[in-house]
C-alpha cells in the first residue's frame, strides 16, 4: 500500500528488466554517438596536426641552408662572373647553401682568410696550395675552375719598343701579389725567356694605372682587365698565357679539411651551383 492508501502498481520482472534493458540499450547508443562524433573530432584534429607537421617540416627542409663562405683571389676576373650568378639564379638556396662571397686583394689574401678560418672555400691554383699544405695548412682542391688561363696576358703599353719577354729583362713586372697567379705567371715567362724581372705588387685594381704611368714596364693581366687594355689599341699582348702555356688549371677550389670532413654535401651543394651557373652563361 501506498502512503496514500492506494495500491500502488506491481511491476512484473521481465516487464522491468526488458525496459531497463531497452532504455539502457538506447542511453549505450547515444553515448556510442557522442563517443564517434568525439572520436572523429580527435581524428580530425590529429591528422591536421599531422599536416601542419608534416608542412614545417617541409618548409624547414626547404629553408634549412648551410652557410658557406666563399673566398675569390680578385673582385674583377672573368671567370668569377656565374660565382655572382648562381646567387642571382637562385642556384645556392637550390641546393642547400647561402653563399656569402667575399673578394680579396689577391690569391695569396684568399688562402690567409682560408687558413684563418674567415673563409670555407676558396678559388686559388695549384703551387699556391701546394705551399699552403707544405706549411701545414690543412685543405684540399675540390674542383676545377679552368683548364687553361684563357684572357691571361702580359701586356705592355701599344707604344713600347719590347717585342718579346726576353727584351724585359731586369725590368719591372707588376703583379698583384707575391705568390699569387700573377707572380708565378711572370717567373714562368721570366725563366722561359732565360731572363731576371723584379716583380712589382700592386693589387688588380692598380695594374692598369701603374702601367700607364709608366711605374712599371709590363703588367700580367687577367680577364676582364687584359682586354680593357688590347681591345681599345692601348696595350699589347706580350705574352698570351692562354695560347702560350700548356694547360695548367690556372684556378682550383679548395675547401678546408674541417668542411670536407664535417659537411661535404655544402661543397657538393657549392660547387654544383657554381657549375650550372658556368653551364647557363
Amino acid at each position: 500500500m501506498s502512503p496514500g492508501g492506494q495500491t500502488s502498481p506491481r511491476w512484473d520482472n521481465d516487464a522491468l528488466f526488458d525496459i531497463i534493458s531497452t532504455r539502457g540499450a538506447e542511453i549505450a547508443q547515444i553515448e556510442q554517438r557522442e563517443d564517434d562524433v568525439e572520436n572523429l573530432r580527435l581524428s580530425r584534429f590529429t591528422a591536421h596536426l599531422a599536416a601542419a607537421g608534416a608542412l614545417l617540416a617541409c618548409v624547414s627542409s626547404v629553408n634549412a641552408q648551410t652557410t658557406v663562405k666563399i673566398g675569390l683571389a680578385v673582385p674583377n676576373y672573368g671567370p668569377f662572373a656565374p660565382v655572382y650568378a648562381a646567387e642571382e639564379l637562385g642556384y645556392y638556396k637550390e641546393n642547400g647553401v647561402a653563399a656569402e662571397i667575399t673578394a680579396y686583394r689577391g690569391g695569396p689574401a684568399a688562402q690567409e682568410a682560408l687558413a684563418a678560418g674567415a673563409a670555407d672555400i676558396i678559388n686559388f691554383f695549384p703551387p699556391g696550395v701546394a705551399l699552403a699544405v707544405k706549411k701545414g695548412i690543412k685543405e684540399k682542391v675540390v674542383g676545377i675552375g679552368s683548364a687553361r688561363p684563357a684572357g691571361w696576358h702580359i701586356v705592355v703599353m701599344a707604344n713600347s719598343s719590347f717585342r718579346t719577354f726576353a727584351d724585359v729583362a731586369g725590368k719591372k713586372v707588376g703583379v698583384t701579389a707575391k705568390g699569387a697567379t700573377t707572380d708565378f705567371y711572370a717567373l714562368w715567362a721570366a725563366k722561359r725567356a732565360g731572363v731576371q724581372v723584379e716583380t712589382i705588387p700592386l693589387g688588380a685594381p692598380a695594374l692598369i694605372p701603374t702601367l700607364k704611368s709608366g711605374q712599371i714596364d709590363v703588367a700580367v693581366l687577367n680577364s676582364p682587365l687584359s682586354f680593357r687594355m688590347i681591345i681599345p689599341g692601348e696595350g699589347r699582348s706580350l705574352v698570351d698565357l692562354g695560347k702560350e702555356m700548356d694547360p695548367t688549371l690556372p684556378d682550383v677550389w679548395v675547401a678546408t679539411q674541417s668542411l670536407i670532413d664535417s659537411n661535404p654535401k655544402a661543397i657538393e651543394g657549392t660547387l654544383r651551383s657554381i657549375y650550372k651557373a658556368t653551364a647557363y652563361m
